[in-house]
Parts: structure tokens; sequence; C-alpha cells
């Protein structure tokens, strides 16, 4: 029998930057849907931060109080020429 070395995986940011976009949750994952069909998943666990750089994205509640609870940030971030701004949303879980 060979075994094989696991190796962690690495928490990653998600990018949002699609208009009409809705980050919700489904079991321990977050979904982005589009037009009510699912273009991503991913584990919570898989996650440090979730990055908004795009306008008319919405969010379920749900996903925000499980960010919170998870330690995971999201980040608004939009460039007008070449300042970047940005705000981070924190919640006290």
């Amino acid at each position: 029998m060979i075994l094989q070395e696991v190796k962690p995986v690495k928490p990653q940011s998600l990018v949002v930057n699609d208009f009409g976009v809705f980050v919700g949750k489904k079991s321990e994952r977050v979904v982005l849907k589009k037009d009510s069909e699912v273009i991503k998943e991913v584990p919570f666990f898989n996650l440090k931060e979730i990055l908004i750089s795009g306008r008319g994205v919405s969010f379920s509640s749900d996903v925000i109080k499980e960010c919170a609870k998870a330690g995971i940030q999201i980040d608004f971030v939009s460039c007008r020429g070449k300042l970047p701004r940005g705000s981070r949303l924190t919640a006290v879980s």
C-alpha cells in the first residue's frame, strides 16, 4: 500500500466582480448565483476573505453571519482612476 501525503488547502480569496451576483450559503459552502444559476461554490474552510470589486452584488445574512463566526473578511473595493478605495465589513458574533 502506498500512502500519499495530504497537503493542507491554503485559504483563498474569493473575488466577486460581476453585476447581479448573489452570494449565499448552502450547508458549509459559499454559493455564487447569477440569474438563479450556481456559478461557483467554495467551502468556508477554504476562504480567508471575500472581495467584492463589482457593483450590484447582493448577500444573504446567513453568509455574513457565517463569515463573522469563521473570521472571514468581507471587503468592498472600487477603483476610480488610479486610487483604490475600499471598506471592510466586520461583524461581531
